[in-house]
């Protein structure tokens, strides 16, 4: 199952997507990212899935300096928390 990029624009805001696809089509899993575009993002600091578990992490700059937006999800419905630590200290390193 696939949907076209443009199903997910929003006026006013900037789409940060997990899925690493160049095409306009994407797969229906995958996580989502929307920052206000009044919001300045200055870089994606990490996005990467492993251990079935999606982690997005954006910097922004305005209205604070380094505000960091969070996201993490769980790709499958029985990720472990063994799994989730995994994959949160393969962030920390």
């Amino acid at each position: 199952m696939s949907d076209k990029e443009d199903t997910y624009i929003q006026s006013e805001f900037t789409l940060y997507r997990n899925d690493f696809q160049i095409s306009n089509i994407r797969t229906w899993d995958g996580t989502a990212v929307y920052i206000k575009n009044d919001l300045n993002c200055t870089k994606i600091r990490y996005r990467f899935n492993i251990n079935n578990v999606e982690i997005t992490i954006k910097v922004l700059s305005i209205p604070i300096p380094s505000i960091h937006v969070v996201g993490i999800h769980s790709s499958k419905t029985n990720v472990s928390v063994s799994q989730l630590i995994k994959a949160l200290t393969h962030l920390h390193n």
